[in-house]
Formats: C-alpha cells, sequence, structure tokens
C-alpha cells in the first residue's frame, strides 16, 4: 500500500509539471543556478526519525518570486530528484514520491501565489502577502503529503502522531527558510545573480549545522538505550530469563512491538531453539515463530548464517494467516562466532519497522549478545562444577549439600525424607572382562534408568565409583521401597551391550534405604545408614 502511493503521487505530480509546463512554456535559464542551490541542501538534510527537514525554501520562494511557479516546481523537483535521490541511492519508489510531492506542493502554493495578487519578478513588497501565502500552502499540503507516506508505511502510530512529530522542527526550518529566502529576492534585484550566492553560502553553512545537530541528537539517544540497557544488564544474575526481561523492558522504551523472542543453541551447532518469548494477549506466537531455526533454512536460518541484521515485511503463516507485517532479525555475534538470533515483530496491519528502530534494536542486540555468552559460559561452568562428567547426574559435592538443604526443609515442615544408597553388584567383573570404557558405558545406561525410575522432584547423584544414591523428597519408607524395588526390576531386564551392540552379562544392584525421622535425625545419619542397608543387601547376594 505505501509503494503503491509513492509511486501514485510521484507520477502525478511529475505529469501535472509537465502538463503546467507546455502550458506555460520555457523556463528561464537562471532557473538552473537554483537548481545547483536545492540539489546541494537536498544532498544534505536535517535527518529526523520520521524522515529528514532541509531548507528547500530558501530556495523554492525566490524561484517562485523571480521566475514563477512552473520554475520553482522544477528547480524542487532536480533537486530532490539529484540531491536526495540520485547522490543518496535511494529506491526509485521513494525518489520519485519526493520528486512527486514537491512539485505537488509547489503547483498547489504557486496556484494560491497568482491568486493571492503574486507577480512574476516583482519587488518584495508587493508580494509578500502572496509570499507568505505560498509558505503556508507549500507547508500544508507537503506535511500532509509525507506525513501520510509515514503513516501507511508504520501505521504502530496514528496519522496525527506523524504530523505532530516533525511539527516544531517543520515550523522553525520554514520560518528560517523564508527569511532567506526574502534576503535573497533583495540580494538579487540590488546585486544580482551574485548577490543569491552572497546569501546562500551561510545557508549552507547552517543547514551542514543543523544536521550535525540532528545525528548528536540521535546519537546521544542511542547512548542513553545502550545506558540503560547496561543498568539493567548489570542487576541480572546469569540467568537467561532475566535477560531477556532487561532487552524486553528496554525495546518497550523505543517502540512498540507485538512479540519479542530470542532463539540460543541449541548444542549440535546446527540450529538455535526458542530460549523465550513475549507477545500480546491474544497473539499466537506459535503460528509464525518456530520452535527451532535450522541454521541456513527459511528466512530465519538464513539470516542467522548471514550474520547481517535485516528487516524483513509480510511475515505470516499459511495456517490462519496470522501475520507479522514487519518481522526485525539481528543475529547475537561474539567474536564471529553465532551466538543465537534475536528478533521482535509487528502484528498492525501495515506497521513497518524504520530504519532508525533496526539500529537500536541492533544495539541493543549485539550488547546483549555478550551477555549471553557470559550467561552461557556460567551456566556451562556451574553446571561442569555440580555433575559427574561421566554419568551427567549430579556429584558428591552437590549431593551433600542438596542433602543437608532438604534434610533441613523435612525439619522445618515435620515432613518424612528417604535416602537410597545403590552399589552394583560385582562391577569389577564388568570392567575386568570389557574393560573400563564399557564399564563407563554401563554407569551412563544405569543413570539413564536412574532419571526413568524417579520422580522430577527427587535427586539421584553418583556417590563415588559404582556408588549411587538418590534423596527422595516427602517419601515414606514403603514408598522409598517402591522405589528400590523398580530399580533393581529395571536394571535386571535392561539389555546392557558394549560399543559394538553384543549383550553383556546380567546386572544387578544392591540397595539400602534409610528415612527420617523414622531411622536417623541428620544427613550423617542417613547416608550411614542406607551404607549399611545396602551392605548387608550386598552381602545376602553374595552368599
Amino acid at each position: 500500500m505505501s509503494v503503491f502511493y509513492r509511486v501514485t503521487i510521484g507520477l502525478i505530480g511529475l505529469l501535472l509539471l509537465l502538463y503546467w509546463t507546455v502550458l506555460e512554456g520555457q523556463v528561464n535559464r537562471f532557473v538552473v543556478i537554483f537548481v545547483i542551490y536545492g540539489i546541494f541542501i537536498e544532498a544534505r538534510p536535517v535527518k529526523m526519525r520520521y524522515g529528514a527537514l532541509s531548507l528547500g525554501m530558501t530556495v523554492v520562494l525566490p524561484a517562485v518570486v523571480l521566475f514563477g511557479p512552473v520554475a520553482a516546481a522544477w528547480v524542487s523537483v532536480w533537486s530532490s530528484l539529484v540531491g536526495n535521490g540520485i547522490l543518496k541511492n535511494r529506491p526509485v519508489d521513494i525518489a520519485l514520491f519526493n520528486a512527486g510531492q514537491y512539485a505537488l506542493s509547489v503547483i498547489t502554493a504557486g496556484y494560491v501565489f497568482t491568486l493571492a495578487g503574486g507577480t512574476i519578478g516583482g519587488f518584495l513588497g508587493e508580494n509578500l502577502v502572496a509570499s507568505l501565502l505560498f509558505i503556508g500552502t507549500y507547508f500544508i499540503v507537503n506535511s500532509l503529503l509525507v506525513s501520510l507516506a509515514f503513516y501507511l508505511h508504520d501505521r504502530s502510530n496514528s496519522w496525527f502522531s506523524y504530523i505532530r512529530s516533525g511539527l516544531f522542527w517543520d515550523v522553525f526550518s520554514y520560518i528560517l527558510g523564508g527569511a532567506f529566502a526574502f534576503l535573497m529576492i533583495l540580494s538579487y534585484h540590488e546585486i544580482g545573480l551574485w548577490g543569491t550566492l552572497l546569501v546562500f553560502i551561510p545557508i549552507a553553512g547552517l543547514s551542514y549545522i543543523f544536521s550535525l545537530q540532528m545525528e548528536l541528537t540521535e546519537t546521544n539517544r542511542e547512548l542513553r538505550v545502550l545506558y540503560d540497557f547496561s543498568r539493567r544488564l548489570n542487576r541480572t544474575a546469569f540467568k537467561v530469563d532475566e535477560l531477556i526481561e532487561a532487552m524486553s523492558n528496554t525495546l518497550d522504551d523505543v517502540f512498540a512491538y507485538n512479540v519479542f523472542a530470542v532463539y540460543l543453541p541449541d548444542g549440535d551447532e546446527k540450529s538455535l531453539l526458542l530460549a523465550s518469548q513475549l507477545a500480546d494477549d491474544g497473539f499466537d506466537w506459535s503460528l509464525v515463530l518456530p520452535e527451532k531455526v535450522v541454521l541456513g533454512e527459511d528466512v530465519l536460518g538464513l539470516v542467522a548464517v548471514e550474520g547481517s541484521s535485516r528487516i524483513i515485511n509480510d511475515v505470516y503463516s499459511d495456517e490462519k494467516r496470522e501475520v507479522l507485517y514487519s518481522l526485525m532479525v539481528v543475529p547475537l555475534i561474539v567474536d564471529e562466532k553465532l551466538f543465537g538470533l534475536s528478533l521482535v515483530g509487528r502484528n498492525d496491519t501495515g506497521a513497518f519497522f524504520a530504519n532508525e528502530d533496526l539500529r537500536i534494536f541492533s544495539i541493543i542486540s549485539h550488547q546483549a549478545a555478550f551477555a549471553f555468552e557470559n550467561t552461557l559460559l556460567y551456566q556451562q561452568t556451574e553446571t561442569l562444577a555440580k555433575t559427574d562428567p561421566v554419568t551427567g547426574l549430579y556429584n558428591y559435592r552437590h549431593f551433600t549439600d542438596r542433602l543437608n538443604d532438604e534434610v533441613r526443609r523435612a525439619r522445618l515442615n515435620d515432613s518424612r525424607l528417604a535416602l537410597l544408597y545403590i552399589d552394583f553388584n560385582d562391577f569389577s567383573e564388568f570392567n575386568n572382562r570389557y574393560g573400563h570404557l564399557v564399564g563407563d558405558r554401563i554407569l551412563r545406561s544405569f543413570a539413564d534408568i536412574m532419571q526413568e525410575s524417579v520422580r522430577g522432584s527427587d535427586i539421584p547423584a553418583r556417590y563415588g565409583g559404582d556408588e549411587f544414591v538418590v534423596i527422595l523428597p516427602n517419601t515414606s519408607k514403603t514408598k522409598a521401597e517402591q522405589v528400590a524395588l523398580r530399580l533393581k526390576t529395571a536394571v535386571a531386564s535392561y539389555p546392557f551391550t558394549d560399543d559394538e551392540g553384543n549383550p553383556l552379562i546380567p546386572a544387578s544392584i544392591s540397595v539400602g534405604m534409610a528415612t527420617l525421622p523414622d531411622d536417623a535425625l541428620s544427613a550423617t545419619e542417613l547416608i550411614y545408614l542406607a551404607d549399611q542397608n545396602m551392605y548387608s543387601e550386598k552381602t545376602k547376594h553374595k552368599q
């Protein structure tokens, strides 16, 4: 819709200007000088969040008064096409729109100038009222056409908000441009064409200063966002959810969006998994965001591999056509290594993101990439510190910490706690017959059996060697005996094999049990009694 509007306005404006030129006749050759002025001004506009402002009125108004509305329209068109189109490498539809809307603005305002009694080549006094009406009409038409283009491109705000967003700078630039325009008209009548150059030089310098001021303002905004995000990151505690929440809170302060998601490594180096997503109520993100991004496949996978931030428009699901009209995707890269993918999307009709939004989102995401790297490394280190490298179960140190915590909790809540102490029967025979590598394979298989045989709230761990333990919170002696029996049965029926898939000799385990408060009152007593009961059962097994 926005592209169609821009092209339509551009073609209508240029066609009307051609028709008007045919009716009015040839244009004064001195207009070329004003075209050069205009190109210089348009090539260095004052950048705003929703577009750019220039002191173009400084050139357009003198062209109207001195050479007529047709000449002024051509000055605007050529200045825009060359200065703000060709030299800026603008897309064709945008360059065409800018030229067309300038033509329409000058044509409409020029008609008002003529109706108000303006005379071409006349002095300032006799054209003062007509010139002011020209400026006012030009301002209204130009503001309406440009703000409507922004509204059709991004409907996250109202049409009026786009008019209001740059109103102050619009009025300021028109007042300043109009004042300089009157000086150029006076200098032309007093000195001639060279007089306009004397006025234009300070205008060009002022335009350059304004442009730098707005660039500094935008840079300051980006630094402020970066500072606020850094403060939020400092309050996180190496947790992915807290990092994502910090990103979300910062983005809320910058622009509107309907869904925000982060993908992090899956472990196989070929895909990314959805780590977290935040979406508006009623928005079914699952229809447009996959749970898994395969690197190099589909849009998200390709963006991740390319490593460059992108705005993707008109993203939808074929299933129910749940629409994301605009999606910003930024790869999370640290030292040329992909750590994940972050994205935000809008599902409002025509609510497209702007390049300024992508730049801010990229800044936040790139800083977040380092935080995600540190968090993932911290979590990996923390996991290695409390897990057994062979079985992946908790190690002895973490087991003792958790057992002490569970004993304190059981005493505080006056609840029961059971501990199973497990030992493989004749495990040395497996190592002697098949080797230690096969022995480690058996231990890993037994770890899988343990995790499948206990509850999610239970805590299995490797105590050392071929000895294992399981903490069973809120568990009576009867329930613990059932878990022990389930483990024995599972081990006896499990098809243990070597690396080539050959079956091994049957395996069995001995299980000792102790409960709190029936058998023991402390963690040390629980371990001691469970160990003793295990050895009693192991002795029976050998007999």
